[in-house]
């Protein structure tokens, strides 16, 4: 009777541990949008690639020619990904000129939309990433990189997502610079500094099957030795 047992608790263990196994995913960029700037001035939109959106934003009154901006080019359409793999999602480019005070940002949101499919299923989700920025003063000495502005990915609990039973989370690790990954890109004045944005697309938990699914299947599991039991006695 003991072997009946075992043998019936080894089945359902096999299922529920066959369901929390990661599947790969393709997600399909299918649209980049720079929206909601808090502070800052003469904010300007602009689409350079085939994906639709707005994927760079402007800003400021320059003290020279030429305006700050964020411009997010990925670095293709669509991604073959892994949950709990990161994977490298495009360039994020910041031009970082001296614009007068007061006209810089403080922060800057992307819409970003996406289509997840795996063989036999797909959905469309909707993500959004908040951009901190710090803008600094210009004429600091305190040390050499005391004058880089500084952006930071805020994570968003709205980025959750729910697909083949299976609730995910995207979410953006930070920014890649001469190998290194940080969750700050620090950027020089006067010039334009690009780093490589990480994303990750996270498993948050896994459906398990219902009560009634595990009593059936345990149930025949049951059924099936109690067979062989009668047909071998």
């Amino acid at each position: 009777m003991m072997k009946k047992i075992i043998k019936v608790i080894t089945v359902v263990g096999a299922f529920t541990a066959s369901s929390a196994q990661a599947i790969p995913l393709q997600l399909d960029v299918t649209q980049l949008d720079w929206y909601n700037p808090v502070s800052g001035s003469n904010i300007v939109y602009s689409g350079n690639d085939s994906i639709a959106g707005n994927e760079v934003i402007s800003w400021g009154v320059p003290v020279k020619e030429k305006q700050s901006g964020y411009e997010l080019e990925v670095y293709n359409s669509t991604f073959d990904v892994i949950s709990d793999q990161s994977f490298l999602l495009g360039d994020f480019t910041h031009h970082n000129y001296v614009m007068k005070r007061g006209t810089s940002i403080y922060e800057a949101s992307l819409k970003m939309g996406v289509a997840v499919s795996t063989p036999t299923l797909n959905d469309s989700i909707d993500l959004s990433f908040l951009f901190d920025h710090t803008e600094t003063t210009n004429n600091c000495t305190s040390s050499p990189t005391c004058s880089n502005d500084r952006i930071k990915v805020v994570s968003n609990a709205t980025n959750q997502f729910s697909f083949n039973n299976t609730l995910y989370e995207f979410e953006i690790l930070g920014f890649i610079t001469n190998g290194v990954l940080s969750d700050i890109f620090s950027t020089v004045e006067n010039q334009s500094s690009v780093a490589s944005l990480v994303g990750r697309v996270n498993t948050v938990s896994v459906s398990e099957p219902s009560s009634f699914g595990i009593f059936s299947l345990g149930f025949a599991a049951l059924l099936f030795t109690r067979r062989k039991s009668l047909k071998w006695g």
